[in-house]
């Protein structure tokens, strides 16, 4: 009998033994660790190499692997995905039919993922069991081809151009929650 894994991959059509996929997955961390931070004193010849010092180059891996920006981005994005919600879960929250969030995708009222061909949708676009006020209008002006980080970034980061009364920079969730012009933030959006 397959166990649960084994069906879950079949039906994704990987035939693979897990043990088998476990073994790649060990080898493309080695491959991807040597890219990263192998030294590139091996791949070049000695002449290259006295060359390459002299001009100043660096040759030595220049991120530790706690400091990789890959495996922090590979962090940043199973954690956007951990805490997405699904179309039956936003929906559920926000008082809604499945549907009719489905259908906001469709129309791009709201921002949603599908790493897997079920619609997931972050978070960071709630507030109290709400949707952010103003964000179909921002969503509507984000391009198709944003990555989802850059996205979550955008709404959660402080910007220079959006300024509290005390003149402190907001980022554009916290300025849509206090009541800011929601135009302001779709034409940021326009340009990510």
């Amino acid at each position: 009998m397959p166990t649960e894994v084994q069906q879950f991959l079949h039906a994704h059509g990987v035939t693979a033994d897990p043990a088998a996929l476990d073994d790649a997955l060990a080898v493309a961390i080695r491959e991807r660790e040597a890219l990263l931070r192998g030294s590139a004193s091996e791949e070049f010849s000695e002449e290259d190499l006295e060359v390459l010092q002299r001009s100043g180059v660096e040759l030595e891996p220049r991120y530790s692997q706690d400091e990789d920006p890959l495996t922090r981005s590979i962090a940043a994005y199973g954690a956007l995905i951990k805490t997405a919600l699904t179309t039956a879960a936003l929906a559920g929250v926000i008082g809604r039919t499945p549907g009719r969030v489905r259908q906001m995708l469709l129309q791009r009222e709201l921002y949603g993922i599908q790493p897997h061909r079920e619609w997931l949708i972050p978070s960071f676009q709630l507030v109290d069991d709400q949707l952010l006020p103003g964000l179909a209008r921002v969503v509507s002006r984000l391009s198709n081809e944003a990555h989802p980080l850059g996205v979550q970034n955008f709404f959660l980061l402080p910007n220079e151009d959006l300024r509290d009364a005390d003149a402190r920079a907001m980022s554009p969730r916290d300025w849509l929650i206090t009541g800011g012009d929601p135009e302001a933030v779709a034409r940021m959006a326009a340009d990510l």
